[in-house]
C-alpha cells in the first residue's frame, strides 16, 4: 500500500471510526435500551473475524524509469544488466591491457579470440559467484536501485507530500 494511502487511513478513517464508536457507546446506555445499543455496536465491530478480501493480482508491465543521463525510459532489470555488463567489460579490458603490457606480446587473432573468450568466462563466473552467492546482489543491481529510487523520489516525492483537497 502506498505511503499516501497509509497516512490517509491513519489520519482520517481510524479516528472517525473511534469517535463514532465512542459517541454511540456514550449516547445509548445499555440500561435504557439494551437491545438497541448492542445492535449499534454490532454494526461497528463484528464479534467474529471476517475473512480478508482476496484480490486477483493484476499483471503489471515492468516499471520504467527516466534517468537524467539516459534519453529513453529504462527498466530496472535492463539497467542492472547494462551496469553489470559494463563492470565486467571494464575488468576484462583492464586485465587484457595489463597482460599485454607485462608480456610485450600480441598473440595472433585466433589465439586472441580464444583467450578473450576464456578470460571472459572466468571473469563472469567469478563475478557472479562472488556477488550473487556470497553477497546476494551485484554492484550493478545496487547502483540501478539507487538510481531508480532517486528518480522515483524526484518525480513522486513532490506529489505525495502535497495535501489533497476535499
Amino acid at each position: 500500500m502506498p505511503g499516501r494511502s497509509q497516512r490517509f487511513l491513519k489520519e482520517r478513517v481510524f479516528p472517525q471510526i473511534r469517535s463514532s464508536a465512542c459517541s454511540l457507546s456514550s449516547r445509548e446506555s445499555p440500561a435504557v435500551d439494551h437491545n438497541r445499543a448492542e445492535v449499534a455496536i454490532d454494526r461497528l465491530f463484528s464479534a467474529s473475524p471476517r475473512p480478508a478480501i482476496q484480490l486477483e493480482p493484476q499483471p503489471t508491465a515492468p516499471q520504467r524509469f527516466r534517468l537524467q543521463w539516459c534519453p529513453v525510459a529504462i527498466s530496472l532489470s535492463a539497467l542492472t544488466k547494462l551496469l553489470d555488463g559494463l563492470i565486467l567489460l571494464c575488468a576484462i579490458l583492464f586485465f587484457a591491457v595489463i597482460a599485454m603490457v607485462m608480456t610485450n606480446i600480441l598473440p595472433t587473432w585466433p589465439v586472441t579470440i580464444l583467450l578473450a573468450m576464456g578470460i571472459t568466462a572466468v571473469f563472469v563466473i567469478l563475478y557472479w559467484f562472488l556477488f550473487v552467492f556470497w553477497i546476494g546482489s551485484t554492484p550493478g543491481e545496487h547502483l540501478a536501485q539507487m538510481a531508480c529510487s532517486e528518480s522515483m523520489n524526484r518525480t513522486h516525492g513532490e506529489q505525495e507530500d502535497q495535501p489533497r483537497f476535499r
